[in-house]
């Protein structure tokens, strides 16, 4: 999973500060976009991955976070088992050597930080990493 998130603080913000309902629309256009740029690039076998992957954006106090994974691990729900090992590869015993990684989410990022600064128009965004083996 990775979390998104904007600040509400002082002069971060630039010349003319932005309301919340604005802030919060432009966190659900960039996580809408880097969930589906991540769909796009996740590998297929079976798609239970790809059908997995959803996005949501939190308000938390000051802060408004958008977050996009796999089942919505920030809510305390399982992702999808494997995840973490295709983003960031695996080594397979059988076939003796790792395999991928195929980063997926923090793909995303890379493939849309154009579009994504488009959408925040010079505005500070924090795009964060979570990623976590779940037992």
């Amino acid at each position: 999973m990775i979390r998104v998130e904007t600040r509400l603080t002082g002069s971060i913000m630039r010349a003319i500060p932005l309301s919340r309902a604005v802030i919060r629309a432009r966190m659900a256009q960039t996580v809408q976009l880097l969930c589906e740029e991540a769909k796009r690039l996740v590998p297929v076998r079976t798609g239970r991955l790809q059908r997995s992957l959803q996005w949501e954006v939190v308000e938390l106090g000051p802060r408004i976070e958008g977050w996009y994974g796999s089942n919505r691990p920030w809510r305390g729900e399982k992702s999808v088992p494997y995840a973490v090992f295709i983003e960031l590869g695996f080594y397979h015993v059988r076939a003796r050597r790792f395999i991928g990684p195929f980063p997926y989410l923090r793909g995303a990022l890379w493939n849309k930080a154009g579009e994504v600064r488009r959408i925040w128009r010079g505005r500070p965004v924090i795009a964060e990493p979570r990623l976590e083996v779940q037992r």
